[in-house]
């Protein structure tokens, strides 16, 4: 049996995409269900080649009236060129067991505004990690990798909703989970900054960012601009909403902030106002304080084992553990959006079947769980790039010459570096 357990919406709600389209789902699903499972809910045995589960899945979802949807000319059953089966509106892809970009496929031309296929909500079916059927494995591009990197490139340019699936064999205890992936073009631009926080750090943390939000308020009093700090548990949630001209330099003031609480930048990097000076040396002096009274509070309580261990931690050391736990959370990800932005834009543009191609792959080798991919392979395919189109490879180095400069630092692409610098020569 199949279970929804996670879903992600991007330019549409949830709730009114089940009042609208739950039959049409439920439809999906159990199309999906007849391929792999027989009436009794045992897994069929099945050849397990790509192409021998696609053309089960294409005869069964023919049966409900869902139709190919995909360039011309096309068979029935090249999974190449079929961009979906569509139905009422909606178009229906099913990646199990693929490794197609669902990048190239959001992005899609099919699914733009007003499109002539009629096409209102696309949607993908994506298992989640760890999918089994009967006691086989499913290796595809998973729905956590897909999930990460959105979160990445994010907000993302695009006009036309969309929907992800995740699913799984394991049902979901309660409503599934929803991801809402936002759009540059609806609603403001945010900075969404998520720091875990040991709980003996947790209350002078959100005193620290408390001060930021204080002091973003004054900075940018002339703005449109929104913080809020939440809290999950552990982990406290530091959201600014703006517009994007003025985001740009409230990260770089965050990045600021991090490096004057731990010493690395003088106060007056932030403001020349002296009673905010006198504010921020006073909300340290606080923090450092909270810090004491939990460090306390753990100790008597006896029952959290990294308090047992660092109980005799001083508040200076633990001050500085607490920074640079809040510098390594708000570390800017610029470099590595614009590194998966830069292939998923020339993926979209580029006039080379080849480099497209090529792009994908390298934008497939990315959406893996691990970041990481054959680099025999990932050489081919920048090779491929290189001479079909320049341009392209162009941007892809001006990355690599970005992270010789120190601009990118660990980044999660940065593994990728030598394999472009050797074909950059």
């Amino acid at each position: 049996m199949f279970y929804i357990n996670r879903i992600v919406t991007c330019n549409i709600s949830w709730s009114k995409f089940q009042q609208d389209y739950m039959d049409e789902l439920t439809n999906v699903l159990e199309c999906l269900q007849r391929v792999y499972f027989d009436a009794n809910g045992e897994a069929k045995k099945l050849d397990r080649s790509v192409n021998n589960e696609f053309s089960n899945w294409v005869n069964e979802i023919y049966r409900f009236g869902w139709k190919v949807l995909g360039s011309k000319p096309i068979a029935s059953f090249d999974s190449e060129k079929i961009i979906g089966h569509r139905k009422n509106g909606l178009c229906v892809l099913n990646h199990m067991g693929s490794f197609r970009s669902i990048f190239e496929w959001v992005y899609s031309e099919y699914f733009k505004e007003n499109n002539e296929n009629g096409i209102k909500i696309p949607i993908a079916l994506i298992p989640i990690s760890g999918l089994e059927i009967g006691n086989t494995e499913i290796v595809s591009n998973e729905f956590e990798a897909v999930v990460r990197h959105l979160s990445i490139i994010s907000p993302i340019n695009i006009t036309h909703p969309f929907i992800l699936v995740g699913f799984s064999h394991k049902p979901q205890l309660g409503q599934p989970e929803l991801i809402e992936i936002p759009s540059a073009t609806v609603g403001p631009a945010a900075i969404n900054k998520t720091i875990e926080f040991p709980p003996e750090y947790r209350h002078a943390g959100i005193t620290i960012l408390s001060n930021f939000s204080s002091l973003v308020r004054d900075k940018y009093k002339d703005s449109n601009v929104k913080v809020s700090i939440q809290q999950e548990k552990d982990k406290v949630i530091l959201i600014i909403e703006s517009d994007e001209g003025v985001l740009e330099r409230i990260e770089e003031t965050l990045q600021t902030y991090g490096l004057v609480l731990s010493g690395k930048a003088p106060v007056e990097d932030l403001t020349n106002d002296p009673f905010k000076i006198a504010e921020l040396n006073q909300q340290i002096r606080i923090a450092q304080m909270q810090l004491e009274n939990q460090k306390e509070l753990l100790a008597i309580e006896q029952r959290h084992n990294r308090q047992l261990e660092d109980k005799n931690m001083s508040i200076k050391s633990q001050y500085k553990e607490m920074i640079g736990i809040f510098n390594d959370s708000i570390k800017s990800k610029d470099k590595e959006n614009t590194f998966l932005r830069t292939l998923i834009k020339s993926s979209t543009t580029t006039q080379s079947e080849t480099a497209k191609s090529a792009l994908n792959t390298l934008i497939g080798i990315l959406e893996k769980d691990n970041g990481k991919g054959d680099n025999a392979e990932v050489a081919k395919n920048l090779e491929e790039i290189k001479v079909n189109d320049p341009t392209a490879f162009a941007k892809i180095k001006g990355f690599a010459e970005s992270c010789a400069a120190g601009v990118v630092g660990n980044s999660l692409y940065s593994w990728i570096v030598p394999i472009i610098n050797s074909l950059a020569k």
